[in-house]
């Protein structure tokens, strides 16, 4: 209740910016631990940017829009993913 769209996606792009930092400059870290990172990350990102007060209006604005973009996203994790496992 206390994000918004635009805190959740800066917390998911620092979230997943800290997962390649962790893998470029600690790489005796296991991967498993990138997914703690990452959502640690990602939660105080999108916590400490939220606005605190939800708008007015339905529960579910733009619905499509952020789901292309939640996709997205995700296409780009995995992208990331494969060319750091290529590095490696």
């Amino acid at each position: 209740r206390r994000t918004d769209g635009r805190s959740a996606v800066a917390g998911a792009v620092a979230g997943v910016l800290a997962n390649l930092a962790l893998a470029a400059w600690t790489p005796g870290v296991s991967w498993l631990w990138w997914n703690v990172a990452g959502f640690a990350v990602t939660l105080a990102v999108a916590l400490l940017f939220g606005r605190g007060e939800r708008p007015a209006g339905p529960a579910v604005s733009g619905g499509h829009r952020q789901a292309w973009l939640l996709v997205a996203f995700f296409a780009l994790i995995l992208t990331v993913l494969a060319l750091v496992t290529a590095m490696v």
